[in-house]
């Protein structure tokens, strides 16, 4: 767990000035699909269509994630990579539950994340609803 996080560390080092400027880095994106992810799990049922559509952009921003801790780590095996975003994710989950625990599914984190994952659910990374 600790080598996801100097992972992290080194992805955000060794990016250059002008992808920084862009926007986050993949493994960021991905933590926040993650805070999302769990919130939403315990707080609301989603309609299944914005669920489906949420869990598609989950999986294509997973394996971005992946491929990028593959770059930084060239020595890990995918099973590593795996059991790492596993040991990350849970600790996203227990945070999370934390944060529930002390603001309810009605505080104003969790809102945020609620917001984030109508949001996340909405991106077409695919561009099949781009306009012709």
């Amino acid at each position: 767990m600790r080598a996801l996080y100097i992972a992290v560390g080194i992805g955000v080092m060794a990016a250059p000035a002008s992808a920084q400027q862009q926007g986050p880095d993949i493994l960021t994106i991905w933590d926040q699909f993650s805070v999302s992810n769990t919130i939403a799990s315990k707080c609301v049922k989603p309609e299944e269509d914005k669920l489906t559509k949420f869990l598609v952009n989950f999986q294509i921003v997973t394996i971005n994630a992946s491929l990028r801790i593959q770059q930084l780590r060239p020595d890990w095996t995918p099973e590593r990579i795996d059991q790492a975003m596993k040991e990350r994710y849970g600790q996203i989950d227990k945070s999370m539950a934390a944060v529930i625990a002390q603001e309810t599914c009605e505080g104003p984190k969790v809102k945020e994340a609620l917001r984030r994952f109508d949001f996340q659910a909405g991106i077409d990374f695919t561009g099949a609803n781009k306009p012709k």
